[in-house]
């Protein structure tokens, strides 16, 4: 019987992922998780066909294989979320690949996430692995904002540098950068409304908007 497309793109990545992610940013942690990712693909996928030759005295064996299968498909799963978040989170805090631009980090958060995906985790541990990730891109449009707003005074530029807790890495809210402008009597700029705006849609939705123009913030 000729292997199904999911087989051979599983045994295709199986050879491939690491060999890629290796050249692409010559770290053996990212080499590493692209195999373990493409084992989980390629487990996943063919856990179901097993089944076809659980036939005869052989089937209980087979049953208790697939169990098996999908246990490890479960561990790799786990394993696969917690090495990604992990990669994250020092990506985003500037020690993964010195030098990487804020677009390069953009991109590969992107390519990781659809190998994360490729492990079919629940809302609950996707969320997991973006924690550290959205922390920093909050501050990276706290940054945005900084930047076409005019401070009246010193005064009011250390209580604006106070907003954040740096102790958790939580930048403050859309909602409570509005709420300091309009507490120091501080006028927005069409720039600064954009980046606010922009910030609170990717704090509901997840998705940055002027995608090119962030990069370079």
């Amino acid at each position: 019987m000729p292997k199904k497309p999911a087989h051979a793109f599983g045994l295709f990545l199986l050879f491939a992922a690491p060999l890629v992610a290796f050249w692409w940013t010559h770290d053996q942690g990212v080499s590493w998780l692209a195999f373990v990712v493409a084992l989980s693909f390629t487990v996943l996928t063919n856990i179901d066909d097993l089944a076809e030759f659980s036939v005869g005295p052989l089937k209980a064996k087979m049953r208790e294989s697939i169990v098996e299968a999908t246990a490890t498909a479960t561990q790799l799963r786990q394993l696969g979320i917690t090495v990604g978040r992990a990669l994250l989170a020092d990506m985003m805090a500037g020690s993964f690949i010195g030098g990487m631009t804020t677009a390069r980090r953009l991109s590969f958060h992107d390519e990781l996430m659809s190998a994360i995906d490729a492990l079919n985790p629940s809302p609950e541990q996707r969320d997991q692995v973006e924690l550290e990730w959205r922390k920093g891109i909050h501050w990276i449009y706290l940054r945005a904002i900084r930047k076409v707003i005019q401070f009246p005074s010193g005064e009011v530029e250390r209580r604006w540098n106070a907003l954040g807790d740096f102790e958790t890495w939580a930048a403050p809210t859309p909602r409570r950068i509005e709420r300091f402008l309009s507490e120091e009597k501080m006028e927005a700029t069409p720039e600064a409304r954009a980046w606010i705006d922009d910030y609170r849609h990717f704090s509901e939705t997840g998705e940055i908007r002027r995608r090119d123009t962030f990069a370079e913030q």
